[in-house]
């Protein structure tokens, strides 16, 4: 490497360095979000996400290079459900706007009087015992974190304008309706984008673009959104009350899984995407010699390629292992992460 090209990855490790561990950590799973879904792409696709990456790159070093020029006095608030759509703000919208990302994933697991201490312990406990935890997350952060941007929510001054980001999926609309309660005491404007059809909007595409969450939004796509929705008017006291009255409604559920159907939160058995893990299994079955072993996340990604709903990988992952455990998938391997183990389905196994 050249001394320019060393001066560059200096100045880069230099300029990162500036960064929370929560930016850091947002930034990067941006990145891996959009590798993971570019990972199968090809000819044109493979093009698109390069050009995608390097825009990413460049937002992020002008991102990076203006940390140092904190604004403490935001021209609006956004709010988000998600860690990684928060990133993406942050790159896109700039330090003028404090981004507010809620790190949770509200389509799946128990959220039950999730406003209250309680609900976020049950809540806490469930995730503990149900899902696969190889970093020690749960244990180690998730309680901390989640506190901090209740705070920070908490401490939102009542000059600014608050926008509240949503997208066509169970998981960011059950975020809107969960935001917006911890909001009901608040007398800022509060504003309502959703991500997926202000994306069909601006971009003119063909048929609303159900897999469009707004954590897949590049971060100069989501500035231009914002800035196309900027002018538009504020909730009303009607509108809130009854964005609130329907989160009241959720928190009463003892539900684990959610989708959205017609426009609408639907709570699902947790056994709703069972027949479709069975399917995926055997659909990868059929593409071998001989049916054998399948590593558990090749299944996982086979399951979020055939299916319109945003699913979280770890939810996924949770349904394989119980299968496991009922007897309908054999295993091989330990089950600590999706990648260090394989399976099959117990009926087409050989001889």
């Amino acid at each position: 490497m050249g001394k320019r090209g060393r001066k560059t990855v200096d100045d880069l490790r230099e300029s990162i360095k500036k960064l929370t561990d929560g930016e850091a950590r947002t930034l990067l799973l941006n990145l891996m979000y959009r590798l993971r879904h570019g990972k199968e792409a090809t000819g044109i696709e493979q093009a698109e996400l390069l050009r995608d990456l390097f825009s990413l790159f460049d937002e992020i070093i002008r991102y990076v290079n203006n940390v140092d020029h904190v604004e403490t006095n935001y021209t609006a608030v956004h709010l988000v459900c998600g860690e990684a759509a928060a990133g993406s703000m942050k790159v896109g919208l700039g330090r003028a706007n404090q981004v507010i990302g809620y790190p949770d994933f509200l389509q799946m697991g128990p959220i039950e009087q999730l406003h209250t201490e309680a609900g976020r312990v049950n809540r806490f406990e469930w995730l503990l015992d149900h899902l696969s935890d190889p970093d020690d997350y749960f244990q180690e952060e998730y309680r901390k974190k989640v506190a901090e941007t209740l705070s920070q929510i908490q401490a939102i001054p009542s000059h600014a304008p608050i926008i509240l980001w949503t997208a066509e999926d169970a998981n960011e609309q059950t975020g809107l309706r969960f935001l917006l309660y911890l909001l009901r005491d608040k007398t800022n404007e509060i504003f309502l984008i959703n991500a997926t059809k202000a994306y069909q909007e601006l971009y003119n595409t063909d048929e609303i673009q159900h897999f469009v969450q707004t954590d897949g939004i590049e971060p100069e796509k989501l500035a231009e959104i914002y800035q196309t929705k900027r002018g538009e008017s504020p909730l009303t006291e009607q509108q809130r009350r009854a964005l609130e009255h329907e989160w009241l409604v959720l928190s009463n559920s003892k539900g684990v899984a959610r989708v959205w159907e017609d426009d609408q939160i639907a709570e699902v058995d947790e056994v709703y995407f069972d027949e479709v893990i069975k399917n995926a299994v055997s659909r990868l079955h059929a593409e071998q010699p001989q049916s054998d072993f399948i590593k558990a996340a090749r299944v996982i990604g086979e399951v979020i390629g055939h299916i319109e709903q945003q699913i979280g990988d770890s939810f996924l992952e949770y349904r394989l292992r119980v299968l496991v455990y009922q007897g309908t998938l054999e295993i091989k391997g330990v089950p600590k992460t999706m990648g260090a183990y394989r399976v099959r389905l117990k009926e087409e196994c050989g001889a």
